[in-house]
This record gives structure tokens, sequence and C-alpha cells, in this order.
């Protein structure tokens, strides 16, 4: 078991989160994930942060497409919802937020 799971999991560290998601089998090497590992997932990592409802769904959708490596990076330019992430251009997510062009494709086709 996760030793972290006796304090909040708002308080975990990226790598005790990451720790848990390889426990429900999930790594960032996994292409699909069991739908209801990846909705507790996705339900944590915004706990984890506690962002804004907007933010919410950016981090969902981005887990949800095995994109989720790219939130920080998405949130700190200000793509904390989903209105300003369907209005990003594909060259600024290659050469700003720093997608390779197959994820930067995913995501796009997604939104």
């Amino acid at each position: 078991a996760v030793t972290s799971a006796a304090k909040p999991m708002e308080q975990w560290s990226s790598e005790e989160v990451a720790a848990w998601a390889s426990q429900l089998g999930v790594s960032k090497n996994t292409g699909s994930i069991d739908g209801a590992a990846l909705a507790v997932l996705a339900d944590a990592l915004v706990k984890l942060r506690r962002p804004g409802d907007g933010a919410a769904a950016v981090r969902a959708l981005l887990v949800a497409k095995n994109l989720g490596e790219y939130y920080e990076k998405l949130f700190d330019e200000g793509y904390d919802d989903m209105e300003s992430l369907r209005e990003v251009p594909f060259d600024e997510l290659v050469n700003d937020i720093g997608m390779k062009k197959g994820h930067a494709r995913r995501l796009l086709a997604a939104l």
C-alpha cells in the first residue's frame, strides 16, 4: 500500500501519486487505462492540485488521452480551462508547450 494514504491526497508529492497510480495498474507507458481506474486517478489528480473546475476538466482530458505529462506546462501557460485549450494552435503546443507532434494532434482531435 502507498504509505501516503494516511495523509490527505492534496498533500501527496508527484512521486506518491505515481506510486498510487502504479498500484492501480496505470503507468506512463500504458496506452489504455481501465475506465474505473481512470476515473479514480483523474479525481485524485484534481484533488492533489485543487484547481478550479475548468482546470479539472483539462486535467481529466489530458489523463484520459495519456497526455497528463503536459498538464503543468499548459496550466502554467494559462490553459487552465477547456475554452482556452480549444483555442491553442498546433504550433504553440509543439513549440511553446513542448508536445510531440503526435501528442498535439491527439489532444486537438479530442477537443
